[in-house]
């Protein structure tokens, strides 16, 4: 069990690198003095716009994507209006997989004339699922340190039971003198198989990887 809380630790962690590169992965930038023309775009951007790199660094945004795609509009209100714009729940015909995008505009320099802007797409879709398997982590391994502290509870109290019923079968031994007690000794010995079982099954969760 100690395993298997480690190994979805690890997965959590992975999870969250992931979750990292999809929030602050998908950027591409905008000149503001030449029409728009795109200065970079990463390969994240290069996918979901099924556009090579050569093909969008270097043109202009409405030449490159047309006058309405939504990274166009963005760009030119944020151009005019000098301040960060976003657009959110935006699906491009470009992206294979159809998912939905929040698009981030932030100009560059911020109150002043901008000369350019930073364009950035988050996946919304992926980030909802992304959060939700997250969280579905988070609980199996609280639920696994539970599950671990009660067997640990779980097995002191058998040991303590397993103590007793050895030393309550020798005083019924010592006391019984010329008596058969065959009965009770037979009935105890079953009690004591049985918390033997109960220790076996708390010792094999407790060390069990899966």
């Amino acid at each position: 069990m100690s395993q298997r809380l480690a190994e979805d630790r690890t997965v959590l962690e992975a999870r969250s690198r992931r979750l990292a590169e999809l929030v602050d992965g998908s950027r591409t930038g905008a000149d503001g003095r030449r029409e728009g023309r795109i200065t970079l775009a990463n390969p994240i951007v290069c996918r979901i716009l099924g556009r090579d790199e050569d093909a969008l660094v270097g043109g202009d945004l409405a030449g490159t994507l047309g006058a309405s795609h939504p990274l166009t509009e963005l760009w030119k209100e944020t151009m005019t209006g000098r301040d960060a714009r976003e657009k959110s729940e935006v699906r491009l015909d470009s992206d294979a997989r159809g998912d939905r995008y929040l698009l981030l505009a932030d100009p560059v320099p911020r109150g002043r004339e901008p000369q350019a802007a930073i364009l950035t797409l988050r996946n919304t879709d992926g980030l909802r699922k992304l959060t939700s398997l997250l969280d579905e982590s988070h609980r199996m391994i609280a639920w696994g340190q539970v599950a671990l502290g009660v067997a640990h509870e779980i097995k002191n109290p058998l040991q303590a039971m397993n103590l007793h019923l050895d030393l309550a079968r020798e005083k019924i031994v010592r006391a019984a003198g010329d008596a058969d007690m065959s009965g009770p000794i037979r009935n105890l010995g079953v009690v004591g198989q049985q918390i033997r079982r109960l220790d076996d099954v708390v010792n094999g969760f407790c060390a069990s990887p899966a």
